[in-house]
């Protein structure tokens, strides 16, 4: 005599365990924005411009020189201690610069020092964080892999 029978597994063993609640979340708000889009009319305009201003100028990096400077000696150090990381470096290097520089208030505003440390830093950490990882096999933290770029 059987005590149980499975239900609603269409013959599939993957189902006899039952369906994860986060493969059901991302299903829900997947299909209501879906939907949502679906709902309301787009309108698409071709934006036709040319491309410039893409590297830093000379001015720009003159300007960044210390910043990155900076940025690379705080990430070093950060990444060199386990747990650190290149997410707190960045942090880090952007406190320090806004806390050093003359015009703080153009912080989140495009100043370029504002990038070139917190980049400079994250990249740094970045390759220091191998060190703990070769002599003591210390691995990184795990935000480590998502903060490299592709």
């Amino acid at each position: 005599m059987e005590t149980t029978t499975p239900r609603l597994t269409f013959g599939m063993l993957r189902l006899y365990s039952g369906i994860g609640i986060a493969s059901v979340a991302m299903g829900l708000f997947g299909i209501s924005e879906v939907l949502v889009n679906l709902e309301s009319a787009a309108s698409s305009s071709l934006v036709k411009t040319r491309i410039k201003g893409l590297l830093p100028s000379k001015l720009d990096w003159i300007k960044a020189k210390w910043a990155i400077i900076r940025g690379t000696l705080v990430g070093f150090f950060l990444g060199i201690l386990p747990g650190g990381g290149p997410v707190l470096a960045s942090f880090i290097a952007y406190a320090i610069e806004k806390r050093i520089s003359k015009e703080p208030d153009q912080f989140g505003k495009g100043a370029i020092e504002g990038v070139a440390s917190p980049e400079s830093a994250n990249n740094s950490a970045s390759s220091s964080a191998f060190i703990p990882l070769l002599t003591l096999g210390i691995p990184p933290p795990p935000a480590w892999p998502c903060s490299m770029g592709p």
